[in-house]
């Protein structure tokens, strides 16, 4: 499934859709975007690693910028899994 992160592409944050640009900005307005993934599975699924203060996690969201999950303790940024073999 599309939670595999092999399936995931990694993207520009320019190029994520203004809807979902919009929802995270109200929802997770104290958050900061690391880096951003796109899936497809009957329709596009956007999966943006988050980070505040020392938590970081993942959120899915679709194209209308709808949050689908969080993924709660997940690492997804090549940095962050470099950080974790140390």
């Amino acid at each position: 499934d599309d939670i595999n992160k092999n399936r995931r592409i990694k993207i520009d944050l320019e190029r994520l859709p203004n809807a979902i640009l919009v929802s995270l900005r109200d929802s997770y307005a104290k958050h900061f975007v690391i880096e951003a993934f796109k899936a497809n599975k009957q329709g596009d699924i956007y999966f943006v690693e988050l980070r505040k203060s020392r938590t970081v996690f993942t959120v899915a969201i679709d194209n209308n910028g709808r949050v689908l999950r969080e993924i709660r303790d997940t690492k997804i940024s090549g940095q962050n899994a470099l950080a974790n073999k140390n």
